[in-house]
């Protein structure tokens, strides 16, 4: 299988990628891992997508990562905004730093980082009354298993460093995954370029 390529045509010098991959349901334990990826992805300024990306390869103008999860299914993705010059060399690097994911254990110091992180985060939505209602709201409204605060941040302080390893060997199927391009690379060039990274 090849990732599928949807193409929105509009004539502009930047353009516009999304990578997104299926992932779990909303009610799936596992979700708790995809916040670790996205963190160690592009978390912060040390993050590996961040460093790649826009600081020692300033070549796009704005990036994400976005997971969404619903009842039947949810996606992972990954957004880029750039100049269509640079189409090729970011495809590239996604394609590296995805794989490196599956490939290599997230070294222990870069892991404790975006532990610590995601746990400080939480710390701070408990101190604000509408993050807090947010917080159990959503869990009220998609019926799901309620999970407090310290529960969650237990929870990522149980993750290991193999489990990421895992996930990221089951998130990061390219076979599965869809691109999407808004601007006006033409369709011929986005698919010799998704052959050219994604099917190795």
């Amino acid at each position: 299988n090849i990732p599928k390529i949807k193409i929105h045509t509009r004539k502009q010098e930047q353009i516009s990628i999304v990578l997104g991959f299926p992932t779990m349901k909303e009610n799936d334990s596992r979700k708790y891992l995809l916040d670790m990826i996205s963190q160690i992805l592009y978390g912060n300024m040390s993050s590996r997508l961040w460093l790649k990306l826009r600081d020692n390869n300033p070549i796009v103008y704005g990036l994400e990562t976005y997971i969404e999860l619903f009842e039947e299914g949810g996606y992972f993705s990954i957004d880029l905004s750039l100049s269509k010059k640079n189409l090729e060399k970011a495809l590239q690097i996604l394609f590296e730093e995805l794989t490196k994911m599956k490939e290599k254990i997230v070294p222990r110091k870069e892991f404790k980082l975006v532990q610590d992180k995601l746990i400080s985060d939480l710390d701070e939505e408990d101190d604000d009354n509408l993050e807090v209602a947010t917080f159990y709201g959503q869990k009220y409204l998609l019926d799901l298993d309620l999970t407090t605060y310290g529960q969650t941040k237990k929870i990522y302080r149980d993750i290991t460093q193999n489990q990421i390893q895992k996930m990221s060997q089951e998130l990061f199927d390219f076979s599965k995954c869809t691109l999407i391009e808004v601007g006006d690379v033409p369709r011929k060039k986005v698919e010799e370029l998704v052959k050219k990274y994604f099917l190795k």
